[in-house]
C-alpha cells in the first residue's frame, strides 16, 4: 500500500496454475460527492485468458458492526408490475430465484445500498456490458456475517458467467 496524492494505491500479484502473472491495481481516492469513496480497478494479466469469475470491487457492510441487519436494501431491477412477489421472485419461483447476479442488461439504476441505524453503505458505478453486480443480502455466498456488494468481471446474462477475455478487460 502507498499514498499517490489524495490516493491510497494497493496492488498485489499472483501467478495462476499455468505460471502466467495477474496483477490487481486499486485507486482509492476521495470522490466529489461528501463522505464518499471512489475506487478505480484495473487487472493485468501477461497472457490471453478466458474469465469467468473476476471480483473487481467487493464491499461487505455489516460485518463486525451491524451484522445482517437492515433498515433497507437495494438493487434498482425491473419487477414485474402488480405482483406482491419476494425479490428476485418476480419472474422465477424457487431454487432458481437465487440469482445473486442478475442480467447486466437488466439493472436499471447502476446503485447497490444497505442502510441500517441511520447510515447507509451503497455502491455505483459507471453501467458497462461486461461488468456485472453481485447483490447478497444478507450475505449467502462468503457468510462473513453482513451483506456482499459486489462488482465482477465479465457481465452476465442472468443465468450464466459470459466468458470474456482478458483483453476486454
Amino acid at each position: 500500500m502507498q499514498t499517490q496524492g489524495n490516493a491510497v494505491v494497493v496492488r498485489g500479484s499472483t501467478a495462476d496454475p499455468h505460471q502466467d502473472l495477474w496483477e490487481v491495481t486499486q485507486h482509492f481516492m476521495p470522490a466529489a460527492i461528501s463522505d464518499a469513496i471512489e475506487v478505480a480497478t484495473s487487472v493485468q494479466v501477461n497472457a490471453d485468458k478466458a474469465v469467468v469469475f473476476l471480483p473487481l470491487l467487493t464491499v461487505l457492510p455489516g460485518v463486525g458492526s451491524f451484522g445482517t441487519k437492515q433498515a433497507a436494501r437495494s438493487l434498482c431491477r425491473p419487477r414485474v408490475s402488480g405482483q406482491r412477489a419476494q425479490p428476485f421472485e418476480a419472474d422465477v419461483r424457487g431454487p432458481a430465484a437465487h440469482r445473486l447476479v442478475p442480467d447486466t442488461l437488466k439493472i436499471t439504476c447502476p446503485l447497490m445500498a444497505i442502510q441500517e441505524d441511520g447510515r447507509y453503505v451503497a455502491v455505483n458505478w459507471e453501467m458497462q456490458p461486461e461488468i456485472s453486480a453481485l447483490f447478497d443480502s444478507p450475505d449467502r455466498t462468503f457468510n462473513a456475517g453482513g451483506h456482499a456488494l459486489a462488482l465482477l468481471f465479465p457481465g452476465s446474462d442472468g443465468i450464466e458467467p459470459r466468458r470474456r477475455s482478458t483483453a476486454a478487460a
